[in-house]
């Protein structure tokens, strides 16, 4: 599917969720107001195609960090990945090169490209659906979906 024809379907919702709000950080590589114990923000932007969606995660490197690294406030940017079929669930981080140039003018609009992009390789990848539910690996009648998928 093209980013054009996703744009199309009845499901596709791009939405800003405070990222603008944090845009001067990402620009300056240093996130001011985050803290090492400090509150990720989650879900700063979401691209939800019927029943998958993708979101951003921002962090910092003293928060993530598998090294101690007190004090460096540099920005992670992620996507994560959420499937609907009750309720919501978490998918998980994607791994994934964010291909968006956060100084440029029309960010938002290569964000909300390269999170079409991101998701569109995972759909297919997995065998995901935009059109119905899906069952993730964290479902807990994920099993139960193969079994009878395999029958």
């Amino acid at each position: 599917m093209t980013f054009d024809e996703a744009k199309k379907l009845e499901g596709y919702n791009f939405k800003l969720n405070g990222i603008e709000r944090l845009i001067d950080d990402i620009r300056n590589n240093y996130m001011k107001d985050m803290y090492e114990d400090g509150e990720r923000y989650i879900g700063v932007a979401v691209l939800e195609i019927g029943y998958i969606d993708i979101e951003v995660n921002v962090m910092t490197e003293e928060q993530v960090s598998r090294k101690p690294r007190p004090g460096d406030k540099t920005p992670v940017i992620d996507y994560f990945i959420c499937l609907k079929n009750n309720e919501w669930e978490s998918e998980g981080y994607l791994d994934y090169n964010i291909q968006v140039d956060w100084n440029a003018d029309n960010w938002k609009e290569q964000l909300e490209k390269d999170m079409f992009q991101a998701l569109d390789e995972y759909v297919k990848k997995h065998g995901f659906h935009y059109d119905q539910p899906n069952y993730g690996w964290m479902h807990k009648s994920y099993q139960e979906h193969i079994a009878k998928k395999n029958k």
